[in-house]
């Protein structure tokens, strides 16, 4: 749903909206017969039986993009070795993100990869959520030391919260941004029953100095929660959910501070703990003591903001090498 309604921000006439069918043959076929597609772009790691099977009867090349394969998925694909692999002989291309996913995809039946790097590094946060971020800080506090606490999931946010509340000095505040809109209601409740003093980002009012915790109850504006932010915490990765993609935030200079569980996005991590823009920790009581260490030097230095920035555009490059590809490959694609 998140996805489509992003979709639903362009404005091309040329664009139709929707959503693939169940992946079972009758519906495969009626889609295909009904829009014609010239090709199939398949972005990550999306691996449909029926769905490339179809598409190859009907010679429309398949593509995979920014496509990545942790070892953990791997192991999966390889139970059922057969299925994956009568599968993956259907792909006429892969871009994968690294050699290491180059090689996994090559394991489980995938042709010879073309490595692009990481789609995630040529994101660009837009003027006007530079500019609501603005707004965030006015409401929330100007001179307030701001930790966003970015895509938690389920089981994370109780922690993160008694962490902050028995470390963190008074002034600082914390904003929760769960990761999926129907766990904004629980959170809310989780937070008042811990008698805390919150607030709800929907309300669109100025958060008083004795507010400790705003819950980000909207959708679509992390990079404006980043934006009034200091410093972030990385959802998903105080868990085995396996992290969330921290370079929304490194891109506008805000250094991020992750958990230990990080699977799906291991080599991000790996090269920003390397340029000292991602820290890494075991715990939230961990993230929390890191966060009264940095906080006083990320507030008062631009070195640390501009060595988020620049990890980020030291490793941009991955749309331009993707489009050059199928521009290439284009001439090979039937035409209706």
């Amino acid at each position: 749903p998140g996805g489509r309604e992003t979709a639903k921000t362009f404005t091309s006439t040329k664009m139709r909206i929707s959503y693939v069918p169940f992946d079972i043959k009758p519906f495969i076929t009626n889609f295909l017969n009904r829009n014609k597609p010239v090709c199939l772009l398949v972005m990550e790691t999306e691996i449909w039986p029926t769905l490339f099977r179809q598409c190859s009867k009907q010679a429309i090349p398949i593509f995979m993009l920014n496509a990545r394969l942790s070892e953990k998925s791997m192991r999966g694909y390889r139970k059922v070795r057969k299925l994956t692999s009568a599968t993956m002989r259907n792909v006429s291309g892969v871009l994968s993100q690294t050699e290491e996913d180059a090689a996994r995809l090559k394991q489980i039946g995938g042709p010879e990869a073309f490595v692009t790097g990481n789609l995630k590094f040529d994101r660009k946060a837009r003027p006007d959520q530079l500019e609501l971020g603005r707004h965030f800080k006015q409401l929330f506090g100007e001179n307030r030391c701001i930790i966003v606490a970015a895509s938690t999931h389920e089981g994370e946010e109780n922690s993160i919260i008694d962490s902050f509340i028995s470390r963190c000095p008074q002034e600082y505040l914390l904003i929760v941004v769960p990761r999926h809109a129907r766990r904004f209601s629980s959170v809310m409740a989780l937070i008042q029953n811990k008698k805390l003093s919150v607030m709800r980002r929907s309300s669109n009012k100025p958060v008083p100095e004795t507010c400790r915790v705003v819950l980000g109850d909207s959708m679509g504006e992390m990079y404006s929660y980043y934006a009034c932010s200091d410093l972030v915490i990385m959802g998903g990765s105080f868990n085995p959910s396996g992290g969330q993609n921290p370079l929304e935030a490194l891109s506008i200079g805000k250094h991020v501070v992750t958990g230990p569980y990080n699977f799906n996005f291991n080599q991000i991590v790996e090269k920003g703990v390397s340029a000292k823009v991602i820290h890494l920790v075991d715990n939230s009581d961990a993230a929390m003591l890191l966060v009264n260490t940095l906080l006083p030097s990320l507030k008062m230095s631009n070195l640390q903001r501009d060595a988020a920035i620049q990890f980020v555009k030291e490793n941009v490059g991955a749309l331009q090498k993707t489009i050059d590809y199928l521009e290439r490959v284009r001439k090979t694609w039937r035409q209706y």
